[in-house]
């Protein structure tokens, strides 16, 4: 959700935006229509993207900690992440990344929980930083 809050930033960005899921297509379309997601979904679902990029399953701590229960109580009753019960891998975590124009990674972020992601600010200097390495500038 906290992309597409900012929707508008990132697109002023001229980047290309995409998410990846390792889940069924029928859940990555369900995911689709429930939050609205406005940029394409790519399906992995034999996890080769994952392993590429070196994400990586997490512990049971690293996932189901006490530690992270106040950032999903937040989500939940905020309504951005709907409970149910999980459908796959919830030990599979993410990652973000910043790719330039000429396949170099500018930021590698890969998450240590679910809740472990960078932040917009951080997201819209790496696409800066992108667009300037893609273009010669400095």
């Amino acid at each position: 959700m906290q992309l597409q809050e900012h929707r508008s930033e990132f697109e002023a960005t001229g980047a290309e935006i995409a998410a990846l899921t390792f889940e069924a297509p029928r859940f990555a379309e369900r995911y689709l229509e429930e939050t609205a997601w406005p940029w394409p979904l790519l399906v992995d679902q034999d996890r080769r993207a994952y392993r590429d990029y070196g994400l990586i399953q997490g512990s049971r701590w690293a996932v189901l900690g006490p530690h992270l229960w106040p950032g999903y109580l937040k989500l939940i009753f905020s309504r951005a992440a709907k409970v149910e019960k999980p459908h796959d891998d919830i030990y599979q975590l993410g990652g973000n990344f910043v790719i330039d124009t000429e396949g170099r990674i500018v930021l590698a972020h890969r998450s240590r929980s679910p809740l472990d992601r960078p932040s917009v600010d951080v997201l819209l200097e790496a696409l800066e930083q992108a667009g300037e390495s893609g273009t010669g500038e400095k």
